[in-house]
């Protein structure tokens, strides 16, 4: 199969990350693939030719069998180009569409935007969903018929970060059980939770990496509540998996996921995980395998967080036994493979 991939950018986001995992698995799978990106910027690096090309610039795809497309922009190059285009066009949706437009850009834009982004994806063959609950919301609310769902998979490499972050969190091992966030930083991540829970939680401490538009609205919430020696903010680390090996339970509080690609490294690296009670999450997960907890509920996050840490051999091992059977990337980027297969035939 000859296969071409859609970019916004080759920018190091869990979107990219994850096309990237795909591109890797096509290729060993005996697939020609090259890569289209629309904004110049290049964070990440794949092994196959990768193109700049501009959103109005028509490129003859006649030679690809599939065109596969990820987020708004290239979604919206698809819809643009479509008469042009005699390729399978298959779109990943890493989100809610709705949800996500407005929790990082407002509830104007994801009035305005939500209904364009609707529209370029039904120009595609095929929308991929990353869970069953997401595929029927699409379908519910959306009326997106042509869809199908492929979880995502992750599989990190072993690194090192900086020997000053390492010294910071062996200290705060000695005296803490550190509970970890890694994030971009925005309202649905549900951070606060956390925040406002550490006053009954005299044993544990906070580390967040990452950084984004909430970033200082909990530094000044942390001020106020006297938690800067409890609390720390790392801020963007570009592998920031890395920090899970010094992490004691992974912390997954959002409101609203498209696919928690971080708890899937959290998994890969035998953490407990807490988890907010979301029926995406129940999808993925069960109490066995996590500790739930429900959300706005600082009582039920506190049982959750002494009930991960009483439990974490146990689910320790059960979370990873559950990567290994479904999550890896080789299962994603497999599966993604047998999609296009069969979309051909």
């Amino acid at each position: 199969m000859n296969i071409a991939v859609i970019l916004p950018s080759l920018k190091n986001t869990a979107p990219i990350q994850v096309a990237k995992d795909i591109v890797e698995k096509l290729i060993i799978e005996g697939c020609r693939v090259e890569v289209f990106y629309l904004k110049d910027i290049i964070e990440l690096s794949f092994n196959c030719p990768i193109n700049k090309i501009s959103l109005f610039e028509k490129f003859d795809f006649e030679n690809y069998d599939v065109i596969h497309s990820h987020m708004i922009k290239p979604d919206f190059y698809i819809w643009y180009h479509k008469k042009n285009i005699n390729s399978l066009c298959v779109s990943t949706l890493h989100n809610e569409i709705d949800k996500v437009l407005k929790d990082y850009y407002g509830i104007l834009i994801s009035k305005i935007f939500t209904p364009l982004w609707v529209m370029f994806l039904k120009a595609q063959d095929q929308v991929v969903c990353l869970s069953k609950v997401a595929k029927k919301y699409l379908e519910k609310k959306h009326n997106i018929t042509s869809s199908t769902y492929i979880y995502n998979g992750r599989t990190v490499c072993d690194g090192l970060i900086s020997s000053d972050d390492i010294d910071i969190l062996k200290f705060k091992k000695e005296k803490y059980v550190i509970l970890g966030v890694i994030a971009n930083i925005s309202k649905i991540k549900g951070i606060e939770q956390i925040i406002n829970s550490l006053d009954k939680l005299d044993n544990y401490c906070l580390v967040i990496i990452g950084d984004g538009p909430d970033m200082e609205r909990l530094k000044n919430l942390v001020r106020g509540k006297g938690l800067n020696e409890r609390c720390m903010f790392f801020g963007y680390k570009k592998n920031a998996y890395l920090f899970l090996e010094y992490i004691d339970i992974y912390m997954m509080t959002s409101y609203s996921e498209g696919f928690p690609l971080v708890v899937i490294e959290a998994a890969q690296y035998k953490k407990p995980i807490v988890c907010s009670n979301l029926p995406i999450f129940n999808e993925f997960f069960n109490e066995t395998q996590v500790s739930f907890f429900e959300l706005d509920n600082k009582h039920s996050l506190i049982s959750a967080v002494k009930f991960a840490n009483d439990k974490k051999n146990i689910l320790s091992k059960n979370i990873y036994d559950v990567y290994l059977e479904k999550y890896t990337k080789n299962i994603m980027g497999y599966n993604y493979y047998i999609k296009f297969k069969n979309l051909i035939k």
